[in-house]
C-alpha cells in the first residue's frame, strides 16, 4: 500500500512517525486496526507524557484538545487517519502503519476464516454416512461443545475426524481387522489411527460415547474398547483366560487345553483365529474376574466345568472364543460385578452370543448387597443394555452401590461344583 509514496517522502514519513512521542500511539493503533480489520474506534494512552501530547497536537492540529500531562489521552483513529491524509504525505493510517511496521494482520478476517473453516468441518461430518447412525450424530453434537474434543476435530481441516467417521461407518468389523491394516487401507498410512493421532483419539472418544462409558484413560482400556468393535491393536496382547475348555479334535488350542487340564490358559486372539476351533457341546460359565478362575482351579481342578474369564473387559479374544463355543452347541452362562462395568460385560455376552445370566438378577444383587460390603459406582451407567438387565440396572442405580464378584465367590464356586457333579 505504501509503494505509491515516493522514496524521499516515505523516508520523511518514517522519520516523522519515528519520534518517541508517536510510538505508543502507533503500537495501539496497529493493534486496534488488526483487531477490527479497518480503521475504527478509539485508543487511549494512559499516563500521557508531555512529549506524546506535543506529538499528538502537532499531528491533529487545532481541533485537538490536549489532555493534562500524566492523564489519559483518548485518540480517535479516524482523526489520525484524516490528519495523515490531509498532510503532505497524503497517506491513510493503514498505509502509514505498514510503512513503519510492515504488513498489517487482519485478525477479524482470520477469525472469520477460522469460524467458517470449523463450520465446514461439522457440515462435512454431519453429511457423512456414519452420521446416519443416531448414536454417531449424538456424538457429533456432543463433540462440538467439548473444547478438547472439538480442537482435535479441527486439526488438518477435519482430516482426522473424517477418518474416525470412515472407521465408525464400518464397525463392528467381522472378522476383526488390525488397526494398522485398517488405517493403511483407508488412508495409505498404517499409523493414521495410532493413539497419539487426532483420528485415533476421536475414534475412541466416539466409541466410548456410543457405548455409554467414559473415554479410556489407559492404553489397556483403549485397546479393549477398540477390540470390542473389531479393531485390533495387535493379536498377541489381546487374550482371554480359560479353564477346561471342551475341546474336540486336534490343533494348538486343543493340545494346550488337554496338556493344561485343571489349569488355566491365556489364549491370544492369534491362537483363536489362526486355526479352526472345535468343541463338544457343554455348559460354559463366564466370569468377570480372574479370582474366580483361580479359586475354581485350586478347588475343583480338572473337575471344574468349562470356565472363561473376561478379566474386566469383553475383549475380541473373549468374543471370538465364546462365538466358537456357541457355534458348537455350547450353552453359555455369564456373571460379572454388580456395577456398570459388570452390566456391560453381561449385556454384551447376552446380546452377542445369546448367553444366559448366571446368578445375575435383582434378587441375587439384593442378597449380595445385604450380606456383603459394597463398592461405589465409579463409571457412567452404560447404554443399550439387554432388556432383561434393565431391572437390575435400576436396582443398582437406586441403591447407589455395587458388589464385586469376589464378594459372591463362594456361591459361584458352589455352582461350579454342582455343575461338575452333573457332568
Amino acid at each position: 500500500m505504501s509503494a505509491a509514496l515516493p522514496a524521499t517522502e516515505a523516508q520523511a514519513l518514517r522519520a516523522y512517525l519515528g519520534q518517541p512521542g508517536f510510538q505508543r500511539l502507533l503500537a495501539a493503533s496497529r493493534a486496534k486496526v488488526e483487531q477490527h480489520g479497518r480503521v475504527a474506534g478509539t485508543v487511549t494512552l494512559e499516563d500521557c507524557t508531555l512529549e506524546e501530547i506535543q506529538s499528538l497536537a502537532g499531528l491533529l492540529g487545532r481541533r485537538y484538545r490536549p489532555p493534562t500531562p500524566g492523564g489519559p489521552a483518548p485518540v480517535r483513529l479516524a482523526s489520525v487517519d484524516a490528519a495523515l491524509r490531509s498532510s503532505r504525505f497524503a497517506v491513510g493510517l493503514e498505509e502509514a502503519l505498514e510503512l513503519i511496521g510492515g504488513p498489517l494482520a487482519n485478525h477479524r478476517a482470520a477469525r472469520r476464516a477460522v469460524r467458517d473453516g470449523r463450520a465446514a468441518v461439522w457440515t462435512r461430518a454431519e453429511a457423512h454416512a456414519a452420521a446416519e447412525d443416531p448414536a454417531v450424530a449424538a456424538w457429533l453434537e456432543h463433540a462440538r461443545s467439548r473444547g478438547a474434543v472439538a480442537r482435535l476435530a479441527y486439526e488438518d481441516d477435519g482430516t482426522g475426524l473424517m477418518l474416525a467417521l470412515d472407521v465408525a461407518a464400518q464397525l463392528p468389523l467381522t472378522p476383526p481387522e488390525a488397526q494398522a491394516i485398517l488405517a493403511a487401507g483407508l488412508r495409505g498410512d498404517a499409523h493414521a489411527l495410532d493413539a497419539g493421532t487426532a483420528a485415533g483419539q476421536l475414534l475412541v472418544n466416539l466409541l466410548a460415547h456410543r457405548d455409554g462409558i467414559p473415554a479410556p484413560g489407559e492404553a489397556s482400556e483403549r485397546r479393549a474398547l477398540l477390540e470390542r468393535h473389531g479393531v485390533l491393536t495387535d493379536s498377541i496382547s489381546c487374550a482371554v483366560v480359560a479353564l477346561n475348555l471342551p475341546v474336540a479334535g486336534g490343533g494348538l488350542v486343543a493340545g494346550m487345553t488337554r496338556l493344561a487340564a485343571g489349569r488355566h490358559l491365556a489364549l491370544t486372539l492369534g491362537n483363536l483365529t489362526d486355526e479352526p476351533l472345535a468343541f463338544t457341546p457343554a455348559t460354559v460359565f463366564v466370569c468377570e474376574n480372574p479370582s474366580v478362575v483361580r479359586k475354581a482351579e485350586r478347588g475343583l481342578g480338572a473337575a471344574c466345568p468349562p470356565l472363561v474369564c473376561a478379566d474386566g473387559q469383553f475383549t475380541t479374544a473373549c468374543l471370538r472364543l465364546l462365538e466358537a463355543l456357541r457355534d458348537h452347541g455350547c450353552d453359555i452362562r455369564v456373571h460379572g460385578d454388580f456395577d456398570w462395568g459388570g452390566l456391560n460385560i453381561v449385556s454384551r455376552a447376552m446380546q452377542t452370543v445369546g448367553a444366559e445370566p448366571w446368578r445375575y438378577d435383582v434378587d441375587s444383587y439384593r442378597d449380595a448387597i445385604t450380606a456383603r460390603p459394597t463398592a461405589g459406582l465409579a463409571s457412567r451407567r452404560p447404554r443399550n443394555l439387554h432388556g432383561r438387565l434393565l431391572p437390575l440396572a435400576a436396582a443398582i442405580a437406586a441403591a447407589g452401590h455395587g458388589v464385586h464378584e469376589e464378594a459372591v465367590l463362594d456361591l459361584l464356586i458352589e455352582d461350579l461344583r454342582e455343575a461338575s457333579r452333573r457332568r
